[in-house]
């Protein structure tokens, strides 16, 4: 479990780093923002408290927040899409106790479970995001547009690193 609490410390530091250093100056056609820092919340053990769920998830939103110059907006949205995370993994894991590595990945799901694991976290938070961060619905299709094209960057992003950080030997596909 030590190993398991460091890999994520060192996963976390890395995302943020890279989230607000590197990632939050992408904008592809003013559309499409990878939001990779999402990793951190995806690869939580599945046994992992909901407060500690949700404290990890406000105190990394408040650090992307801070950096990033948008207050609260990350915080408020992290925090919310993981208590959503439960009923996430309930869609497609009706049973947990027959995944054997308590780390959510596309070694221990499979690749069509932990796609549309990912696939529907990153459409709930960029929905989210993008909505709180505009508060209106004043221009809709750009709205729309904003999300689906961050989502799909984001969730593409989120696959390949889970499959670059999956050991070669051990995927399950």
């Amino acid at each position: 479990m030590n190993r398991i609490i460091i890999q994520s410390a060192i996963t976390a530091i890395v995302l943020i780093l890279l989230q607000v250093l590197v990632f939050n100056r992408i904008s592809l056609w003013g559309v499409a923002t990878p939001l990779v820092y999402i990793y951190i919340f995806l690869r939580l053990p599945l046994k992992t408290n909901l407060n500690l769920v949700l404290t990890i998830a406000f105190v990394t939103g408040l650090l992307v927040d801070v950096f990033a110059d948008t207050p609260g907006l990350n915080s408020l949205v992290a925090t919310v899409t993981c208590a959503l995370r439960k009923p996430i993994l309930k869609l497609y894991l009706p049973r947990e106790e027959d995944i054997a590595d308590p780390v959510p990945s596309i070694r221990s799901f499979g690749l069509p479970v932990f796609a549309k694991y990912a696939l529907t976290f990153t459409v709930v938070f960029t929905t989210l995001i993008f909505t709180v961060e505009a508060f209106s619905l004043f221009n809709p299709l750009k709205l729309l547009l904003k999300i689906i094209c961050s989502t799909i960057l984001t969730w593409g992003l989120i696959m390949a690193a889970d499959t670059l950080t999956t050991p070669q030997h051990a995927k399950r596909l």
